[in-house]
């Protein structure tokens, strides 16, 4: 990752911040290689950027670690929706499945 004039450039795979990504997106997301393509940019850029504010801790170096730990806080919450929609839907499976093999008077 370079520096390029105080700001962080992203990795080349990445092409979009966690920022960038619509609602919609967040909704209908998996837990896939891109999502986590984004969360381990966030990690990097929030790390580098801590490590930045932490040895000059300049008010524009501070506001760069602040969108930093906004844009992870982003890819945590977009994570945690994606993994709350797969477990609803595997609860939602359980139930149907239940008593599928037992005959209706068994119960």
């Amino acid at each position: 990752m370079a520096s390029d004039g105080g700001r962080l450039s992203l990795p080349q795979q990445q092409t979009t911040s966690p920022r960038d990504n619509s609602r919609a997106s967040a909704i209908t997301a998996g837990l896939d290689d891109d999502l986590q393509r984004l969360a381990e940019t966030a990690i990097v850029v929030f790390r580098s950027s801590f490590e930045a504010a932490l040895a000059e801790g300049s008010p524009h170096l501070r506001q760069r670690l602040r969108q930093a730990a906004s844009d992870l806080m982003r890819v945590a919450a977009r994570t945690t929706m994606v993994l709350d929609r797969l477990n609803t839907a595997t609860e939602r499976g359980s139930a149907r499945g239940e008593g599928q093999f037992w005959p209706e008077n068994s119960r």
